[in-house]
């Protein structure tokens, strides 16, 4: 099933379709594929918003149009331990 996250009207359809449970699911999952890369702890995610493409650093309430400016900030915010160590992944290169 694809839909497009960034719909508001379309995550309620989805919703309403699939129910609460499966609806969290469903956004877990998507939450993860959408991980790029993982800094000093912290999840950078591309999303796309009404002011185009961003990569959301984590849980810090910021994002950026650049993935150096996220990677940058990541960097100078405090830790955040992912699966019991810290580490840094990048799932774009093989």
């Amino acid at each position: 099933m694809t839909i497009d996250w960034s719909s508001p009207e379309a995550r309620y359809n989805l919703i309403e379709q699939v129910g609460p449970a499966e609806y969290s699911r469903l956004h877990a999952n998507q939450m993860e594929k959408a991980v790029c890369k993982i800094v000093n702890g912290h999840k950078i995610r591309r999303m796309q918003t009404r002011f185009g493409m961003v990569y959301q650093v984590g849980d810090t309430g910021m994002a950026f149009h650049k993935l150096e400016m996220a990677e940058g900030h990541a960097w100078t915010t405090e830790a955040r331990e992912q699966s019991g160590k810290l580490k840094e992944v990048d799932k774009n290169s093989s």
